[in-house]
């Protein structure tokens, strides 16, 4: 800042000197503009965004999801989460059948007095009405005020992102100097990003089974499970004359209902730097910034944020705390499938078959393996399904 200093009196003159002075700009003095291009929304651990910057209004209570058309961006599915709400947990109904093997005895014959066995056949699993599974209790987040760029000061201006950074942008096409992101050589669609602070070799890599733009989450579960019924011994000869069902160890699969997870979401191009950056210095850069990376070491001027880690980012509701953790599951590792299961038991009638012996043995007749009738208790968990799909990124802030 260049000003004149009165130095003092030499020969009855003032000296005024021209000197540059390392005086603090004033307040409201201009800055380097900001070079972010317009329509980038980005997240920041902040309750107000910055100058330049307005509150994403689609992003409160959502997370972002990745789509490659300019006119699916925008879309909105599901409701908002409110401030420290998690995604509504969710069940399954779930019914199949399960058959049992005969077992015949030797001039013996269904009906009349004698033992109550079991029923050869199909039954239903676990009967009527159908079961339910035991409920998950969702996906945790972090929740971060979301925040969208505006016009810039000049339109020809190149931003100082550094290569390979990764943003979302509420634009039909990425910025001059930006593409669509990709994995495997396809551009990302229908999956959210995820920051780890060791992506190692699965950077950029997607997991789990995108979705379709403008769907809600819906999966189901494969499953598997048995039931054990219990014997009787009847005083008869085994052979092929009346039966009851085998005792034994039964098993039985199936496929749970499908179901919509709650997992409400706005879309929005992924975009990746590609064009060469001089300056890889945050300046001219918000300083509170968080920008997704697709290398496992933050760039020049940047470090790695400590910011939801293992996590989906959700854009902060209305009065929520930024920055703040919801939930306690987490993904396990990059790369690694973040999916659930559910709890399956009930109980299988397995009928009753009445046959005309009496049970027990006596020294000249003794059939064994005759199953028991009534209800018989299972238990088992799904299979692990419903994968939350997204791409493994890194995760970094302004070095200052």
């Amino acid at each position: 800042m260049l000003r004149l200093v009165n130095l003092g009196i030499v020969g009855g003159a003032a000296i005024a000197l021209a000197a540059y002075l390392a005086a603090p700009s004033p307040a409201g003095a201009q800055t380097v503009p900001d070079t972010t291009p317009e329509g980038m929304v980005a997240f920041f651990p902040l309750t107000e965004c910055p100058a330049g910057w307005s509150i994403s209004a689609s992003a409160r209570g959502r997370f972002l999801m990745a789509v490659t058309e300019g006119s699916d961006v925008g879309g909105t599915v599901g409701t908002a989460l409110t401030a420290g709400e998690l995604p509504t947990s969710h069940t399954h109904t779930f019914q199949t059948s399960v058959s049992l093997s005969s077992h015949g005895c030797y001039d013996c014959f269904n009906g009349g007095a004698g033992w109550t066995g079991a029923k050869s056949g199909s039954h239903d699993v676990p009967g009527s009405p159908p079961g339910t599974t035991g409920s998950h209790e969702t996906y945790s987040y972090t929740q971060l005020l979301a925040c969208e760029k505006g016009p810039p000061s000049t339109q020809s201006q190149t931003d100082n992102y550094a290569q390979n950074m990764v943003a979302f942008y509420d634009a039909a096409a990425c910025p001059q100097g930006w593409e669509l992101m990709e994995s495997d050589s396809k551009p990302v669609n229908g999956v959210f990003a995820i920051p780890f602070a060791d992506p190692g070799s699965a950077i950029g890599t997607v997991s789990g089974t995108p979705l379709t733009p403008g769907s809600p989450w819906t999966h189901s579960h494969s499953f598997k499970s048995s039931i054990s019924v219990g014997s009787t011994d009847l005083q008869a000869d085994s052979g092929s004359g009346s039966s009851s069902a085998q005792d034994g160890t039964y098993d039985f699969s199936g496929t749970t209902s499908t179901e919509t997870i709650a997992f409400p979401y706005l879309q929005l191009l992924l975009c990746k730097k590609t064009a060469f950056s001089s300056n890889t210095l945050p300046a001219g850069l918000p300083q509170k910034i968080l920008m997704f990376y697709a290398e496992n070491d933050c760039p020049d001027g940047w470090v790695v944020s400590p910011s939801g880690f293992n996590r989906p980012l959700l854009g902060l509701p209305e009065g929520g705390t930024p920055n703040e953790s919801v939930g306690d599951e987490t993904v396990a590792s990059p790369g690694h499938d973040y999916w659930h299961d559910h709890g399956i038991s009930g109980s299988v009638n397995v009928g009753s078959q009445k046959i005309s012996v009496d049970k027990g043995c006596n020294i000249f007749l003794c059939d064994k393996g005759h199953a028991n009738s009534g209800s018989v208790s299972f238990s088992g968990t799904t299979y692990w399904d419903g994968a939350l799909p997204y791409i493994t990124l890194s995760l970094c802030q302004p070095d200052t």
